[in-house]
């Protein structure tokens, strides 16, 4: 189950209703500020419980959750239609399910009717009298010591239970256990508002982890996490951090080896090579003072030989050589874009081997 039940079980709502009655035009900017961030916060904790109904089959909850974030938004934020049709699937669900239920009784199969009696009561237990066989079956000699057992396995887990993610996985298996015949027990929304505190805590030590700069074993406590707790969006955004964080410190360790073959290209005067190598460091890391020294030295000494460059591509060009000649006028074009002698060589370059090729 991963958790997710917890999640449903455990989720407050903001509003309750009881707070002295402010108006609008009375409110101070700090308090207007409140308002409106505790009802984004209603929305998006609708909007994901919502969710979260949906994926595990409440679907009569799921489109109440989704008609009170229109409210609140005071638009179609989530389409009617979709929300018609999660009603129209809840119903035909909870006819489904009671029919199935009422067919395992004949045949005696009294746990398997518990099962869809529940499943029923995920999607509409106003369906005919499921609601008032269900609580029955419920207290059948049969079934009441089955479902005693499967709640003292789970407070069994949270006696155990030391709050590492160990054990909430055991709680987590245990809860999973009894709300497959039984969402209403009590043991289970006790079992469900203890991991999900739970939660809180160990996704404060995965971060307290992160914060002292122990990347790896930050990232193995959320993943750990999200193991159990499938829709921790924390977990998600700072596994996010962390791998941003390691592909930053790949490219920066990357930049040091060219900032080394940049200083080595420098020492050899090949200063096309030395601006190109410097320029990759500066994109990764723009403050690289290193860097900027080079690229300026091998821009400095290439505007010297920019004349000799010129003066050795029309030498390779007289004799024809166009590869040479092509790279020495590029090799100006690196230090001076707009160089009209290397671009408009370099033009003739290129339409003499299109003449040659188209001549093979």
């Amino acid at each position: 189950m991963k958790l997710i039940y917890a999640a449903i079980l455990a989720a407050i709502v903001f509003f309750s209703g009881c707070a002295p009655e402010v108006r609008p035009e009375n409110m101070t900017p700090d308090q207007k500020r409140v308002v409106y961030q505790s009802v984004q916060d209603e929305i998006e904790y609708l909007t994901n419980r919502g969710d979260v109904l949906y994926e595990t089959g409440y679907y009569a909850d799921a489109a109440s959750a989704f008609e009170r974030v229109n409210f609140y938004e005071d638009r179609a934020v989530i389409s009617e239609d979709k929300i018609k049709k999660i009603r129209i699937r809840a119903q035909a669900n909870g006819k489904h399910y009671y029919n199935k239920a009422v067919g395992y009784l004949k045949q005696g199969k009294k746990k398997d009717a518990l099962y869809s009696f529940n499943r029923m009561m995920r999607n509409d237990s106003d369906y005919k009298d499921g609601k008032a066989r269900f609580e029955a079956l419920k207290n059948d000699p049969e079934i009441k010591p089955f479902l005693a057992q499967l709640e003292a396995d789970l407070n069994n887990a949270l006696l155990a239970n030391k709050g590492t993610a160990k054990d909430v996985a055991k709680v987590d298996k245990a809860l999973s256990a009894l709300i497959d015949y039984d969402d209403t027990s009590a043991v289970a929304k006790q079992a469900a508002a203890t991991i999900e505190t739970q939660r809180s805590a160990l996704v404060n030590e995965a971060v307290r982890i992160y914060n002292q700069g122990n990347l790896d074993a930050a990232a193995d406590k959320f993943r750990l996490i999200l193991s159990i707790y499938q829709k921790d969006h924390t977990s998600d955004r700072y596994l996010a951090k962390i791998l941003s964080k390691r592909e930053q410190a790949m490219a920066l360790k990357r930049a040091q080896s060219e900032l080394k073959k940049a200083q080595d290209a420098l020492k050899a005067q090949d200063y096309v090579k030395a601006i190109e190598l410097a320029q990759a460091v500066l994109d990764v890391d723009a403050k690289n003072s290193d860097a900027k020294k080079i690229l300026n030295e091998a821009k400095a000494e290439q505007e010297k030989q920019i004349p000799d460059l010129i003066a050795k591509g029309k030498a390779f060009y007289n004799k024809q050589d166009f590869k040479n000649a092509k790279a020495m006028f590029q090799s100006v074009l690196v230090f001076d874009p707009d160089d009209n002698t290397s671009l408009t060589y370099i033009k003739k370059i290129d339409r003499q081997l299109e003449t040659i090729e188209s001549l093979k």
